[in-house]
C-alpha cells in the first residue's frame, strides 16, 4: 500500500479523541500518540492510577502498561491499527495481560522478569 493509501485509510484526526460515557477517556497526545487512564489497582495496600500508552506504527500498535480492556478500549484499537507489541514493565503492570492474550493473538509480548 503506498503512503497516500495508508493515510487515506486511517480514521478521521477527529475521531481519535473518544471520550463518552461507556469507559475510559481516550486522549490523543499526537499523531500516533494516546493514553488512556485506567481504574486504579489496589497493590500493597494503595490504590495506584493506571495509565496505558498506544504508539502507533503504520498500522501496528505498541502497548505499554496494558489497562483493563473494554468494548470502547477494544473498538478504538481495532479502528486505529492491529496490536503487535504489549509491554508490561513490571509485576504490577502485567495484570491485564490475559484479556490482552485472549483478544489479540500477539506473538510478541514482553514482560518484567519474576525476579
Amino acid at each position: 500500500m503506498n503512503k497516500i493509501a495508508e493515510l487515506e485509510a486511517l480514521p478521521n484526526q477527529a475521531d481519535l479523541n473518544v471520550s463518552d460515557r461507556s469507559g475510559p477517556d481516550i486522549e490523543r497526545l499526537g499523531n500516533d500518540l494516546w493514553i488512556i487512564n485506567g481504574p486504579k489497582e489496589r497493590y500493597l495496600g494503595l490504590d495506584l492510577p493506571t495509565r496505558m500508552t498506544i504508539v502507533r506504527i503504520k498500522r501496528q500498535l505498541w502497548i505499554h502498561s496494558p489497562i483493563p480492556l473494554t468494548d470502547k478500549i477494544i473498538r478504538f484499537m481495532n479502528s486505529i491499527g492491529d496490536p503487535a507489541f504489549i509491554i508490561a514493565p513490571n509485576k504490577l503492570h502485567h495484570l491485564s495481560l490475559l484479556k490482552f492474550r485472549v483478544n489479540y493473538p500477539i506473538k510478541t509480548r514482553l514482560k518484567a522478569s519474576s525476579h
